[in-house]
């Protein structure tokens, strides 16, 4: 994209001013060396020292301002992506291509599809036979023929939310589908 192209250019830039600011540091510290011998052996006043010295303070802060301007285009190159912090499925969309987003605006809804939570009503006719942590079975209209197990993990007394594991490789387990609980079992009582 362009603002990325933008960027980029940007961070190419900063790179290139930390370069010449790294090689006039290097000058400015062989300078500074050459002027301490040169004092040493009396060929030039203290004062062309301490120049030197100057010049040497002045060229490792002018390289430390590039290395920040460096860090600072590549945040904001890092800037005009936009990453998610887990593997999932995208099922909303708040901002389109090109939209300026402030700190904190929520881009996208991201379903987790390694472990999925299926809430079903639990007739009373099947009540009898659904415990806590039994296995359940669960299908889907969407998908005929596939199945997922999951355990019973609150009490059927009322709603069911059964834990169901997806493989990742599936593309069939998604966030918001119809499923089912087949009535594997006669209802007692």
């Amino acid at each position: 994209s362009i603002r990325r192209d933008e960027y980029s250019h940007k961070l190419s830039e900063a790179e290139a001013g930390l370069a010449e600011a790294k090689a006039a540091q290097e000058q400015a510290e062989l300078d500074y060396q050459r002027a301490q011998k040169l004092v040493a052996g009396n060929s030039i006043s203290e004062s062309q020292l301490d120049s030197a010295r100057v010049r040497l303070h002045a060229a490792n802060a002018r390289s430390q301002g590039a290395r920040v301007r460096v860090e600072e285009a590549r945040t904001m190159l890092a800037d005009t992506s936009i990453r998610s912090p887990m593997d999932g499925v995208v099922v909303r969309r708040n901002v389109e291509i090109g939209t300026l987003a402030s700190p904190g605006t929520v881009a996208f809804a991201i379903a987790d599809t390694d472990t999925m939570k299926v809430v079903f009503g639990v007739p009373d006719t099947v009540r009898g036979w659904l415990e806590l942590g039994a296995v359940q079975t669960i299908t889907s209209e969407a998908f005929l023929g596939s199945q997922w197990q999951g355990r019973v993990r609150t009490s059927p007394a009322a709603r069911v939310a059964s834990h169901i594991p997806c493989d990742r490789s599936s593309t069939k387990a998604r966030p918001e589908i119809t499923a089912a609980t087949p009535r594997s079992k006669p209802c007692s009582g």
